[in-house]
């Protein structure tokens, strides 16, 4: 795929920190990532370290949502149809569960992709919550 475009919208009771990718721009709560071109069965990951606002209160929040949004074009050029997803961390009690939300309607490595720096987002969302 071409052109690819990674938008990440962090819940708003996040607080961005940091990103392992090299590249990529921030407005506010919203990051995103030029990845350009991605090839097929390809593997590229980021990272985004973020942690539950201090001023979030615990137990008004019961959920954090952050969404993603992928844009690209296929190897003819044409502009493809966004794909979404979203993740849930939800707040509160001596546990926290995670959960992966969205309809997948393209290729299994793409989705893979995707999955892959949500599970990331989890595991960074898990890291903060439990400090």
């Amino acid at each position: 795929i071409n052109k690819t475009n990674l938008q990440i919208n962090l819940g708003q009771s996040l607080v961005f920190d940091s990103s392992a990718a090299p590249v990529f721009t921030k407005n506010g709560n919203v990051i995103t990532y030029s990845l350009g071109n991605l090839a097929a069965n390809g593997v590229t990951a980021v990272k985004i370290n973020a942690h539950l606002s201090k001023d979030a209160d615990t137990s008004k929040i019961t959920k954090v949502t952050t969404t993603g949004t992928l844009n690209y074009s296929n190897s003819a050029g044409t502009v493809m149809a966004p794909e979404f997803a979203t993740l849930d961390v939800n707040v509160g009690g001596s546990s926290l569960f995670a959960s992966i939300f969205g309809a997948f309607s393209w290729g299994s490595g793409l989705t893979i992709f995707l999955i892959a720096l949500l599970i990331l987002l989890i595991a960074i969302a898990v890291r903060k919550l439990m400090a």
